[in-house]
């Protein structure tokens, strides 16, 4: 599923995403705040809502997805850990 996502975020224009981990994605050149200086704090709650439905919807399943790192809180890229719930 995390292949699918990525090949639609790259569709979309919203970023190129790499899975660097079982739960984890890492998304560069973010359309969302790619360039922004760090402002101490993550700026893609949207993007985790869009990850969360998107997989919630393709496989039946809840999911909670925050983003650990981000262009505002000092990296070149934005990370988002995923959660499956109960």
């Amino acid at each position: 599923m995390l292949k699918e996502l990525a090949g639609i975020w790259k569709k979309l224009s919203l970023g190129t995403v790499e899975i660097v981990g079982e739960n984890t994605i890492r998304v560069k050149d973010c359309y969302q705040c790619g360039h922004m200086p760090d402002v101490g704090k993550t700026l893609c709650a949207s993007d985790a809502g869009i990850i969360a439905g998107a997989l919630d919807r393709v496989t039946g399943k809840k999911y909670s997805v925050r983003e650990t790192k981000c262009w505002g809180t000092g990296y070149d890229f934005c990370e988002f850990n995923i959660e499956e719930l109960p």
